[in-house]
């Protein structure tokens, strides 16, 4: 279970998020779509933007990347709209399926499928399953379009990097989170980017390369 205790000041929102039993406890500022890391002391290293299709066909072919199901000739244009790139830790993150249905305080509806994103680092595709949750709205005010989206909260129910990554599963844990709500950021309308975001987390599965886009 992860818990957050957050606040704003002018257009900054301050929050912390603590991560039971797994992987991470992390203090934040987000200001103007930068994110500050309290504990250590330095801007997260993720810049997310949006991208056109030429840059959608660049990557996808850079990087054979390819929405699982499909063969690699479907286009990822409708679900690839942005990037997430740290050059700090040379690793780009994007998202390869779009989220289809509504997840609300955590919870996807039914039917609901959720998003992939990519993780690139050390020449490996790592898969990352989650769902975008609206937080302090219920289905009738969801529904109605009344209430408001108090935060965000992305929740990643499958990680999965390839065997020979076993080594860096820490790693890996950060840049996930700080790739996913950096790409999340770059997409959230102006009304919507000083709310808070946080992440919750699942442990991480190693396999090989292979098969992690087979599932």
């Amino acid at each position: 279970m992860a818990h957050q205790l957050g606040f704003k000041f002018g257009g900054v929102s301050v929050f912390f998020v603590y991560q039971e039993k797994f992987v991470w406890f992390a203090v934040y500022i987000y200001n103007k779509g930068n994110c500050f890391n309290l504990l250590n002391g330095k801007i997260m290293s993720f810049i997310g933007r949006l991208i056109d299709k030429d840059k959608v066909k660049e990557l996808t072919d850079k990087y054979n990347l390819i929405r699982p199901g499909f063969d690699d000739s479907h286009s990822l244009d409708s679900h690839m709209i942005a990037v997430a790139y740290s050059k700090e830790d040379d690793a780009i993150c994007v998202s390869v399926q779009s989220q289809q249905g509504v997840s609300l305080n955590g919870q996807l509806l039914a039917g609901g499928i959720p998003r992939i994103n990519v993780l690139i680092w050390k020449g490996f595709n790592i898969r990352i399953d989650l769902y975008e949750s609206f937080m302090g709205l219920n289905v009738e005010e969801f529904n109605s379009g009344h209430g408001q989206i108090k935060e965000f909260i992305l929740v990643a129910n499958r990680i999965i990097a390839p065997t020979e990554l076993k080594s860096e599963k820490e790693k890996i844990a950060q840049l996930v989170e700080e790739s996913s709500l950096a790409l999340h950021q770059a997409t959230l309308l102006p009304r919507d980017s000083q709310k808070k975001s946080g992440f919750r987390g699942v442990d991480i599965t190693f396999m090989d390369k292979d098969e992690i886009w087979k599932l």
